[in-house]
């Protein structure tokens, strides 16, 4: 029956459903760009809160449902860890460790920038600090790759429904 279906589609017509490697590319950069779009705010959020003390950065590692807000949360983990020894070793030798905790502001304003203009962290915010500290947080459902039930949709041969 199957076989009978697929026998009437025109050839130019699946050629026309066919999902090239170029439309799977563009449908990556366009998820891409909706996850820059719905985790910048979150990013920004944070790097401020590093800046104040507050670990809100484990609210998207918590999370894990937005690609660009986990990467820059890693880096603000780095900061935010940074900092707190930072400031845990003032306490032994207040004149030298003080200073450097609040050096960790220069890192956390970085982040922000770049997070607001839609950018990767980078070495200056400790990117790859909080990718070390945290390679083993990934995003729970992973929105850049198509899952199973979207990959047998858009097979070569499309299912039509049966007459």
């Amino acid at each position: 029956m199957r076989e009978a279906v697929t026998d009437r589609i025109d050839p130019e017509l699946e050629t026309l459903l066919t999902v090239t490697a170029e439309d799977e590319a563009l449908l990556r950069a366009q998820q891409l760009a909706r996850d820059v779009e719905v985790g910048k705010a979150m990013a920004i959020v944070t790097y401020a809160s590093v800046m104040v003390g507050l670990p809100l950065f484990l609210v998207p590692m918590v999370r894990r449902q937005n690609r660009f807000a986990l990467h820059h949360a890693r880096a603000a983990g780095a900061i935010y860890l940074f900092g707190t020894a930072l400031v845990v070793a003032a306490f032994t030798n207040c004149a030298l460790f003080l200073p450097l905790a609040f050096a960790c502001y220069i890192p956390a304003l970085i982040g922000i920038y770049r997070a607001a203009a839609g950018a990767r962290a980078g070495t200056a915010a400790f990117q790859p600090l909080g990718d070390r500290l945290f390679s083993w947080i990934k995003i729970k459902n992973s929105s850049t790759e198509p899952d199973e039930s979207a990959k047998s949709s858009t097979t070569s041969t499309p299912r039509l429904p049966s007459p």
